[in-house]
């Protein structure tokens, strides 16, 4: 259990590191992406990635 929490929290940091690297390039990433909501997909990352904190810490303190 302690390796799938450590594994949770870091993955949880990646993402928030990655989402926030995604909305501060987000038009560099829009025009090489035409189609796609690059400010959508960083904000879904970044809501999967407190998802994963909040589980992290729930699993941590029970």
């Amino acid at each position: 259990m302690h390796r799938f929490l450590l594994l949770l929290f870091w993955v949880g940091v990646l993402l928030l590191f990655d989402a926030s690297l995604g909305l501060i390039f987000e038009e560099v990433w829009q025009k090489r992406l035409a189609r796609l909501s690059i400010r959508r997909l960083a904000l879904a990352e970044g809501l999967l990635a407190v998802a994963f904190l909040v589980l992290y810490y729930y699993l941590y303190t029970h």
